[in-house]
């Protein structure tokens, strides 16, 4: 599995859609429950308003440390200290860095039979 934040915002998008059920194929993405399709069209747009998409309750942060070097941080809904971080170039590349590793974090912790959250 690649880290997160060495991922391009193509490869964030390929991921969560997979997470999201979603299953590519020759010329489309295809969904079991939704059926098909997405032709020529990914079912996670690469803009700044689905990248910013976390789970219900997380906190995001994002800040612009120098040119070119974006990080975005999320704190959990329980109120815990801890917070995932990604970086980028981009925003667009910080913000899907950052819910590819909250996704991963939450689909670890409920693997393990803990709280997503917790």
């Amino acid at each position: 599995m690649k880290d997160h934040n060495e991922m391009t915002v193509d490869e964030a998008r390929d991921e969560l859609a997979r997470n999201a059920g979603y299953k590519p194929t020759q010329n489309h993405w295809h969904h079991p429950k939704h059926g098909c399709c997405h032709f020529n069209d990914h079912p996670i747009p690469a803009t700044l308003d689905e990248a910013a998409k976390l789970p219900e309750g997380w906190l995001p942060k994002i800040e612009e440390i120098a040119a070119s070097h974006w990080v975005a941080k999320a704190f959990p809904p329980d109120g815990n200290p801890y917070s995932m971080e990604a970086d980028g170039t981009t925003e667009l590349e910080a913000r899907f860095r950052l819910r590819v590793a909250v996704t991963r974090a939450m689909a670890t912790r409920a693997v393990a039979g803990l709280s997503p959250t917790s």
